[in-house]
């Protein structure tokens, strides 16, 4: 037997090894980091271009029919918008559609309202209780003829043409929708 022979030193892992793990480690977590931001960002933005598609719909509703409204409401399953026109004395509410994810939310600000008023935030409804239940939707009609925003409504309660911007937020993401009164048109970008 020849003594002379050494034992293999396996004794741990090599610098290499323990860099290359921590290099991984350092990417997966950095990549997870930014997913967990840009997801909520995703679902405010879906919801922004549905409820601008749903406007612009009313509006060429309004201009075809006699009359064209949209309800969105927040609801227990997400933001759902339905549309509601009036041909002769015929009235059609299309079924509530979910155009935002859960726990979203939707508010507004009136024309003429600074900076320091708070926002005026949509309460959660059961999403089983509509289209009946429109306590808390808030409906926006349009002027047959121009195609201007004509009254919105919470409810029951008339707010005339002063709703001036619809705010979309989740979490720390919000999307700030511009009404132009008198064309009907919407703009919109991330609050700041």
């Amino acid at each position: 037997m020849n003594r002379n022979l050494r034992k293999p030193n396996n004794h741990g892992y090599s610098l290499i090894e323990l860099i290359t793990v921590i290099a991984i480690l350092a990417i997966v977590g950095i990549g997870s980091i930014t997913l967990l931001g840009v997801v909520p960002r995703r679902h405010v933005t879906g919801c922004t271009k549905q409820v601008v598609y749903y406007l612009e719909k009313a509006r060429t509703n309004a201009m075809s029919f006699k009359d064209a409204r949209l309800i969105l409401t927040n609801t227990d399953l997400g933001v759902c918008a339905s549309l509601e026109t009036t041909k002769g004395s015929d009235v059609t509410i299309s079924a509530p559609e979910q155009i935002g994810e859960k726990n979203l939310t939707v508010s507004y600000k009136l024309l003429g309202e600074d900076e320091s008023v708070a926002e005026h935030v949509l309460n959660v409804v059961s999403y089983g209780s509509l289209p009946g239940s429109m306590d808390e939707s808030l409906i926006f009609s349009f002027d047959r003829s121009a195609g201007s925003f004509k009254n919105a409504f919470v409810g029951a309660t008339d707010l005339g043409n002063s709703v001036s911007t619809i705010y979309i937020t989740k979490g720390n993401w919000t999307m700030q929708l511009d009404l132009v009164q008198l064309t009907g048109k919407v703009t919109y970008a991330w609050k700041e």
